[in-house]
């Protein structure tokens, strides 16, 4: 398959859901979790340089998102540190080229999570101003697509023992 390289490509639009329910308008930010793997050092005599290869735990799949304002609807579901939630974030990415923007090349992309909220930052309270607040979140699971696509881009899940990526485990079983 052609590999197309996307140039100038921009999130234009972004929705958050928790569960089933939009936040358009709730939610300011969301971070996505960083991918990041441990690292076996490798070297011995002789070598010309140190080698680090991934080693198979990734790090903790670790995010955050900051709402427009504190919602009681929201602060339920998200405060009980036992309990995980589904979080899915949508973002339009178009694509330009120098003819202007390609649609062909213009995705939706996805990412659902499976997230336990760990910490509740609330801002301060200042008169005739929004009260908003940030949750840092951890995932045990995460998955990211393109949205007319059924085979996921990345898929991790921290009680399966799986990270694949394009349908393919990272390290093999």
């Amino acid at each position: 398959m052609p590999m197309h390289i996307r140039r100038h490509a921009k999130i234009i639009n972004a929705t958050i859901y928790l569960e089933d329910n939009s936040l358009v308008g709730v939610a300011r930010e969301i971070q996505l979790p960083k991918l990041e793997w441990h690292e076996v050092e490798h070297q011995s005599l002789g070598q010309v340089a140190v080698f680090k290869s991934p080693a198979r735990p990734l790090q903790a799949l670790e995010g955050s998102i900051t709402w427009e304002s504190v919602d009681p609807e929201i602060a339920r579901r998200t405060l009980n540190p036992a309990r995980a939630v589904i979080l899915q974030a949508h973002w339009e990415q178009d694509a330009w080229s120098e003819d202007g923007w390609d649609a062909g090349e213009s995705v939706t992309m996805v990412a659902v999570m499976r997230c336990l909220f760990k910490a509740t930052e609330l801002e301060a309270l200042k008169n005739a101003e929004q009260s908003g607040c940030q949750q840092e979140f951890t995932c045990t699971r995460l998955v990211q697509r393109v949205h007319s696509e059924n085979e996921p881009i990345l898929e991790v899940d921290v009680f399966a023992n799986s990270v694949k990526v394009d349908g393919q485990e990272v390290f093999g079983r």
